[in-house]
């Protein structure tokens, strides 16, 4: 799925023959390549230990040895991928509506993406201890989705604050779906999701609507920079077409069902006893 993010899959290679540094699209093109990279070696130790070839044990050995500069290097380049997203909608100043066009943007789509990302390591653990019949520790979930909802705070003021500052405030108050969109995404996919995770009492199903709440959030935000906060001129309007929306289907299909079949066939669980605890906080 990264390397559609490059557009046509088999022209990937392009970006290393016509150099464009001044590109922000060249940037992501070196950082999903590079990052692929470096999911293929974190994921590597699942496929050898199923195949149980000879070597198979020293090469885990070695990945074992250099998880953790890989990791980095991981978090580094997913890092620059993701904020450089962001800068992608900074030569679009007349295009994109004033609500989320800020000099910030970089910063906000980093922020959106690190508590995205944490949500959906947390549901996709929960399921995954489902999908195999396996118990799972809440105190993972309830971890994960914590510092998910302090980076949504965060995310929040930053939203806030950068409004107020710039003196669109305004623009947030005005009768316009525009301001119905940010403030949608604002209070009811950041700040109802902090409350239900992080207020007493909290339970594996509050926390997962709160976590499944904030993903719908940032993938609305993703869509509102790219589609619904676009300016358009007057008479112009766009709407995906069929194939576009079965493409799209299919290869999320595809992505789940490779998942599925990765957390079915691949020793992701431990075999020890699983830690049991209450599911309730």
């Amino acid at each position: 799925m990264l390397v559609l993010d490059l557009g046509r899959p088999d022209r990937f290679y392009n970006f290393m023959l016509f150099w464009n540094p001044h590109s922000p699209l060249f940037e992501v093109s070196w950082c999903i390549l590079l990052y692929t990279g470096v999911l293929v070696l974190e994921t590597s130790p699942f496929f050898l230990e199923r195949l149980r070839w000879r070597w198979a044990g020293k090469v885990i050995r070695i990945v074992a040895f250099i998880m953790l500069p890989v990791a980095i290097l991981g978090v580094t380049l997913s890092t620059l991928h993701q904020s450089t997203l962001g800068t992608l909608y900074l030569n679009m100043p007349y295009r994109l509506h004033a609500l989320w066009y800020t000099p910030l943007l970089p910063l906000m789509f980093f922020t959106s993406a690190v508590m995205a990302g944490l949500s959906m390591g947390a549901i996709a653990y929960w399921v995954a201890g489902r999908v195999v019949h396996k118990p799972v520790q809440p105190r993972v979930i309830f971890g994960l989705a914590r510092i998910a909802a302090v980076v949504g705070l965060f995310y929040l003021a930053l939203k806030l604050g950068e409004v107020i500052i710039a003196g669109d405030i305004g623009l947030a108050l005005a009768p316009t779906h525009y301001a119905a969109l940010w403030w949608f995404e604002l209070l009811v996919c950041v700040a109802l999701p902090a409350a239900l995770i992080l207020l007493p009492g909290k339970t594996l199903q509050r926390t997962g609507i709160g976590l499944a709440l904030i993903i719908f959030g940032v993938l609305m935000n993703r869509f509102d920079a790219t589609m619904f906060a676009q300016i358009l001129p007057p008479g112009a309007s766009y709407s995906p077409s069929l194939i576009e929306w079965l493409s799209t289907a299919g290869i999320l299909a595809a992505a789940a069902l490779a998942w599925i079949l990765g957390v079915r066939f691949l020793p992701i669980f431990e075999t020890g006893e699983a830690d049991h605890h209450a599911t309730t906080e």
